[in-house]
């Protein structure tokens, strides 16, 4: 399966649904794909917004350095533009992961449960 990234606005903030199932990470091309399907589709979004806030929704049960990657290099992205990153749901058991990555430790970096809380924090 393709990691498929679709867009929306909500509350003048740039929301991201990222799905993707474990053979995406038996591909050598995932970061890449990931990154730029992610980068693009905010991107895309960002010219109907004031906001340069992004919110990535995680559909799937696993994760990799591949999708820690991605996310950092948007990160990067909405940073830059003075904007936050909150990565929603992203897969628990493989929360500390990410944190010994350091990710979630950058300013303008958040984790929520929900695109409620995302969108409240």
């Amino acid at each position: 399966m393709e990691p498929t990234v679709k867009g929306r606005i909500k509350n003048d903030t740039v929301l991201l649904s990222l799905k993707y199932d474990a053979s995406l990470f038996f591909d050598g091309s995932t970061q890449v794909k990931l990154r730029d399907r992610l980068r693009n589709r905010y991107f895309d979004l960002l010219e109907e917004v004031e906001g340069k806030n992004c919110i990535v929704k995680i559909e799937a049960d696993v994760a990799g350095s591949e999708i820690v990657r991605a996310l950092f290099e948007l990160w990067q992205e909405v940073y830059y533009r003075d904007g936050v990153l909150t990565c929603v749901n992203y897969p628990e058991e493989y929360i500390d992961s990410l944190l010994s990555l350091g990710l979630p430790s950058q300013e303008g970096f958040r984790l929520a449960t929900t695109v409620e809380d995302a969108l409240a924090g």
